[in-house]
């Protein structure tokens, strides 16, 4: 009997170490330099059974470069050539609905979303003897480099978590609020001396947010919780009795 007693009491408890849910949100619209985007979110609606309060909640921002790729000749046959391969991106317009405490201000968001970079190339002097002169030519040595910039991700969170009063995102009922960002990226490649060319693809740029509400569960989630496992370890007691009193 005392372990059916030990039993019945790790049940009772059980409800009330329930943990609170993590309900994440990801939005991602492809932007187009110069233009600004917009992207919805749900506020947490406080009437739902789940829970009617948000514990905490966690935001982060990315703009993601990617897609940048060139290759570069030098058209020059009498002399090397420089060329310089470079991606950048601005935020030049920011704008969030609900409060931003512990995160950030908007110029920190801009400014952390902004992204930089460069790279040096010397092309020898043309090998193609006769070549057009104007003409991009994939000849495969020293006259020609490629460079590719992959997937650039300049994310970011600050503190990540929200500080101070939730209230702005959450509604009795349903709810949305915006965000919005324009900016401006582009990809290219200069020449320093010589006929240079290239081809390739510039950069595209994606903005994602990411929102993860902490939702505490109603204490009346709890109890329902605690009432259904007091039944089922109630029943599998009186099983577990039976049992040993059928063998005595």
């Amino acid at each position: 009997m005392r372990k059916i007693a030990c039993a019945y009491i790790g049940l009772l408890l059980a409800p009330f170490v329930v943990k609170a849910t993590l309900v994440t949100q990801t939005q991602s619209v492809t932007l187009t330099s110069g233009q600004t985007s917009t992207l919805t979110f749900n506020k947490w609606d406080t009437t739902t059974s789940w829970g009617n309060s948000l514990a905490s909640v966690y935001v982060s921002f990315d703009l993601r470069l990617s897609g940048a790729s060139f290759s570069m000749y030098n058209d020059d046959p009498t002399g090397s050539a420089q060329a310089t391969a470079s991606i950048l991106s601005a935020v030049s317009s920011f704008t969030y609905g609900p409060s931003l405490s512990g995160i950030g201000t908007a110029s920190q968001i801009k400014s952390g979303l902004a992204y930089s970079d460069s790279q040096d190339f010397i092309l020898d002097a043309s090998t193609v003897a006769g070549a057009p002169v104007g003409h991009y030519v994939a000849t495969g040595n020293s006259d020609t480099a490629s460079w590719s910039s992959g997937t650039i991700d300049s994310y970011y969170s600050g503190n990540g978590y929200v500080s101070g009063s939730l209230s702005s995102y959450q509604s009795s009922g349903s709810g949305t609020f915006n965000t919005s960002l324009k900016a401006i990226f582009s990809s290219s490649i200069d020449f320093n001396g010589g006929n240079g060319y290239y081809q390739g693809n510039t950069a595209s740029a994606t903005y994602l947010v990411t929102i993860t509400y902490d939702v505490v569960p109603e204490p009346s989630t709890w109890i329902s919780a605690s009432m259904l496992l007091f039944v089922v370890g109630g029943s599998a007691g009186r099983s577990y009795w039976l049992k040993i009193k059928s063998k005595a």
